[in-house]
């Protein structure tokens, strides 16, 4: 072969590879969402004129820790249990560096070192994989106009962010507040119904 010939297929194979690995996290990401685990997660109150930046909803959650026997330094990658509760939200049960065969996990990063909780054992602070929830441009402003609205009215905050799992991968599929999917109710919204 030729020197141009070389440069040629490594060229072409440069550009496969390129356009490659973004389809395959497109691939993964699309197979969690047809095939996964559902788990809800609750939202923690989020300040609400901080809540949306551009295009996504910044999103914070109550219980971000779980148990972790292993020795896990900061932003290392683990496999994070979690179940339903009796109100059918994620509960994070146990952390560690390979899942087991029980239960549904996914990964996570840890955001720092273990620390004791008082019953011996050392809790795990994690960092989720799913603190935005993209949206469309357009429909952000309107969105995060019912966030604001559903966080006025007092009592404790009714949104969660729903998540499928499949092969350790998680993926947000919907935020809801008030029980009702943010994109339904965006576009709904006539801009003087509340929501």
């Amino acid at each position: 072969m030729t020197a141009r010939a070389w440069t040629t297929a490594l060229l072409a194979a440069a550009v496969a590879a390129q356009l490659a690995a973004p389809a395959w996290m497109i691939a993964r990401r699309e197979a969690a969402l047809r095939r996964g685990v559902v788990l809800r997660f609750r939202t923690a109150p989020v300040d609400p004129y901080d809540a949306f930046r551009g295009r996504y909803v910044a999103l914070s959650f109550d219980g971000r820790s779980a148990p972790c026997p292993d020795a896990v330094r900061r932003r290392q990658t683990v496999y994070v249990c979690a179940e339903a509760d009796t109100n059918g939200f994620a509960r994070l049960t146990r952390a560690a560096l390979r899942p087991d065969a029980a239960g549904v996990w996914f990964r996570a990063r840890a955001s720092h070192g273990p620390g004791p909780n008082g019953a011996g054992d050392k809790t795990l602070p994690l960092d989720l994989p799913f603190d935005r929830f993209y949206m469309d441009e357009r429909a952000a402003p309107r969105a995060e106009e019912l966030y604001r609205r559903a966080n006025r009215r007092g009592g404790p905050q009714d949104a969660w962010l729903q998540v499928r799992v499949h092969r350790g991968l998680a993926v947000p599929e919907d935020l809801y507040v008030s029980g009702r999917p943010i994109r339904e109710m965006v576009l709904r919204w006539d801009g003087e119904t509340k929501p």
